[in-house]
């Protein structure tokens, strides 16, 4: 992976001190604490701080230390930091099946008291994505989807900490893993808090200025799971959300050689307009684009498998519809009279 995992977590931890112990005696060991009582757990931290040793041991010593750290972890809150350090070595190590033993037991360590790590932890899960073992992918989601459902609020900070900085391929699976995740269950997953906490994420995102045309409708979709869409003040915010990203510029002229900027534009056309009403007006982006757009209407580039012009033309009907006062409704006026001339039938030839 290009960034550690670990480094993820603050590095705080010590060296471990404690010798890199066989199989055998990771077997003892566990059976040590496995029988300890009450207080005397305290007395066997070294043989915990074997345990933990073993993650640089023989194969078969790793993923036996990663099942033993995920046992006893919570026995010694003291050694939290290193046991974590641990767990994320082994979801780095070259064989796929120690990884998938690690990304397995990771969930264990944000319980209780540690619940603090989980948003740590699940940023860490999500950058594994980048895997290309459909085993592991199973595994990773498998694990995120235990967290989510034990904390939502703190596993979507989790998650979207990676949509935010990681690479293309993590921040695409991340979106295409929540956005599934939350179409088949967001009514037992999203409390008020967790959506406020959606909404506060993908309003980040827009504010980038970097998300691209397939992630434009996934993130428009999971917006609809939570509470914005259902009232005016909510509809409004959308609505104003979109716009800045279609970047309408009343001042600066439309580049309408841009395919991309001609894509964003009639792909924000698109999704905001199911949230414009009586109470909610369109009026900027229909004076847009029938004062900016409509006078290059044969310089717009083609779109694949788009009529631009056929599509410009039918969104600026349908945005009309909500129009408050324009700002030069002459421009508009004339704009919108020359496009109808050109496909205004001649009057029938008389005799």
């Amino acid at each position: 992976t290009s960034t550690r995992v670990s480094e993820i977590f603050a590095a705080k931890t010590s060296k471990m001190s404690a010798a890199i112990p066989n199989l055998e005696r990771m077997y003892e060991c566990g059976d040590v604490l496995a029988n300890a009582k009450g207080l005397s757990y305290k007395a066997h931290q070294p043989e915990y701080e074997e345990i933990l040793a073993g993650v640089k041991g023989a194969d078969n010593c790793k993923r036996l230390s990663s099942q033993f750290i995920a046992r006893f972890f919570a026995l010694f809150p003291d050694l939290a930091e290193q046991s974590i350090d641990a767990i994320l070595d082994l979801c780095e190590d070259g064989n796929v099946d120690i990884r998938k033993q690690a990304i397995k037991d990771l969930p264990t360590l944000c319980r209780d008291q540690h619940s603090k790590n989980l948003p740590k932890i699940v940023d860490v899960l999500t950058q594994l994505l980048q895997s290309e073992d459909p085993g592991e992918i199973t595994i990773i989601q498998n694990s995120i989807m235990t967290l989510i459902r034990r904390d939502t609020k703190g596993a979507i900070i989790g998650i979207f900490s990676q949509i935010h900085t990681g690479e293309e391929v993590v921040r695409e699976r991340a979106l295409r893993l929540i956005h599934t995740k939350l179409k088949t269950s967001s009514s037992e997953l999203l409390d008020k808090e967790s959506q406020a906490q959606v909404i506060a994420e993908i309003k980040k995102v827009f504010a980038s200025g970097n998300v691209t045309a397939e992630e434009f409708p996934r993130l428009m979709a999971i917006l609809q799971f939570t509470f914005l869409p259902k009232s005016v003040a909510g509809q409004l915010e959308i609505a104003n959300m979109v716009m800045k990203m279609a970047d309408l510029d009343a001042d600066a002229e439309f580049d309408y050689n841009s395919v991309e900027l001609t894509d964003r534009l009639l792909q924000c056309a698109t999704h905001v307009l199911p949230y414009f009403s009586n109470q909610v007006k369109s009026t900027a982006f229909c004076e847009y684009l029938v004062v900016k757009v409509l006078p290059h209407y044969y310089q717009l580039p083609d779109l694949t498998g788009l009529d631009t012009r056929n599509q410009l033309c039918k969104l600026t009907a349908e945005l009309a519809v909500h129009i408050g006062g324009l700002k030069d409704p002459m421009t508009a006026a004339k704009n919108v009279f020359d496009r109808l001339i050109d496909y205004m039938p001649l009057p029938p030839a008389t005799e």
